[in-house]
Parts: structure tokens; C-alpha cells; sequence
């Protein structure tokens, strides 16, 4: 999904409409749906990937955690609403 900041003609007064308009699909990310989706389907193989893939794999979901926070979406919270991450236990 592009990254509808950039087309915010007040925040970048000196960008060409074209311009944004390229900035904001070079920005742009997966939708959160899509990293639901890549969650639900890798946490529960983490256990069974290859050492070196599996910290690639971190990477790949500490880029969620940014992307999520960026786009002001909790990611503990949405993980515990797709059944990926349980709350600690008090």
C-alpha cells in the first residue's frame, strides 16, 4: 500500500505532484493484513527454520514492528488479536 503521506501536498510543498506520487509507492509497505498473514504462517515454524534463517527471519519481523508503528498500529496488540502472541501472565 503506498505511503499516503507523501501525497500530502502541505507536508512536501516542493515536490511535484509526480514526485509524491513516486515517493509514496518507493515508501510504500505490505498492508497489516498482509503481515497478519505472514505471522500466523511463520511463528508457529520459527522452532523448525535453520539458525541462520530464522534470524533473517527476525529482521523480517522487527521491519513489521517499525512498518506497524509508522502507520500507528499497535503490534503487540495486533498479534494478540490474531492469536500469534499471548499476554504475559500476571
Amino acid at each position: 500500500m503506498r505511503d499516503l503521506r507523501f501525497l500530502d501536498e502541505s507536508r512536501f510543498p516542493d515536490l511535484t505532484s509526480d514526485q509524491r506520487e513516486q515517493f509514496a509507492s518507493v515508501a510504500a509497505g505490505p498492508e497489516i493484513v498482509s503481515w497478519m498473514r505472514l505471522i500466523t504462517w511463520l511463528v508457529p515454524r520459527l522452532d523448525s527454520l535453520p539458525k541462520q534463517i530464522r534470524y533473517k527471519s527476525f529482521a523480517v519481523l522487527a521491519s513489521l514492528v517499525n512498518t506497524a508503528k509508522l502507520n500507528g498500529v499497535d503490534p503487540e496488540n495486533a498479534c494478540r488479536c490474531a492469536g500469534t502472541h499471548s499476554s504475559p501472565a500476571k
